[in-house]
């Protein structure tokens, strides 16, 4: 098993003064590690196809409706899942915001690996290295305590890359970008990109409180 996971929005929790409403962790997982190589294929010849350079990076927030269209539409003839966990902030009281500020992404990426067909042996893990360097040690903190039996285990299993080398934590992005515009009522296109890859999606959890959580 293959997952490759990106974020959008911000880790702020003051929106008042500029941060996003919501934060997103997407999971876009493929159980065959050949239908993952052939996913990256048809999305790098999309590249050619478009002049750019293998190097472009598919980026959610930088491309125009009809460019994430077009990606969503070639990444939807393969099998894969897409998971999620979108926190609405504003819905949050400031004792689960003051929590989250700790754990919020450790717990993202458990509840969404929780699942009884997600077998951590068996799977290679990517995510996006771009970001603050203290919640890639709070998760690589969480994995060496609660899903692998040791740091080198974690090692094996958790890789962080920049998404510029990898295009499907590119098409992550996209995935998460789409979930985050269909909460945004007031465009026409709010819906127009999560529609094509819905039938892909398994778990799309939705917090406006914390329904459970765990100390790491």
């Amino acid at each position: 098993m293959k997952i490759f996971i990106d974020e959008t929005g911000d880790p702020g929790f003051r929106i008042e003064d500029g941060s996003s409403r919501f934060f997103i962790v997407a999971l876009v997982i493929f159980e065959d590690h050949a239908e993952a190589d052939r996913a990256r294929s048809a999305l790098k010849n999309l590249k050619k196809e478009w002049n750019k350079r293998d190097s472009f990076e598919f980026k959610f927030t930088k491309l125009q409706r009809k460019d994430r269209i077009e990606i969503l539409e070639v990444a939807k003839q393969f099998n894969f899942k897409v998971r999620a966990v979108i926190f609405d902030k504003v819905r949050m009281n400031e004792l689960q915001l003051e929590h989250f500020k700790k754990n919020y992404y450790q717990y993202a990426i458990r509840s969404l690996l929780e699942h009884q067909d997600c077998q951590i042996q068996n799977s290679e893990i990517r995510i996006d290295s771009f970001g603050e360097r203290y919640y890639r040690d709070k998760l690589t903190e969480y994995f060496n305590k609660h899903l692998c039996s040791s740091p080198e285990e974690t090692k094996k299993h958790l890789i962080f890359q920049d998404s510029k080398f990898n295009v499907l934590i590119q098409l992550a992005d996209i995935v998460a970008g789409s979930l985050r515009k269909s909460f945004n009522k007031s465009t026409n296109d709010s819906q127009v990109y999560r529609d094509i890859f819905s039938d892909h999606e398994e778990d799309i959890k939705v917090f406006h409180s914390v329904l459970h959580t765990r100390q790491t």
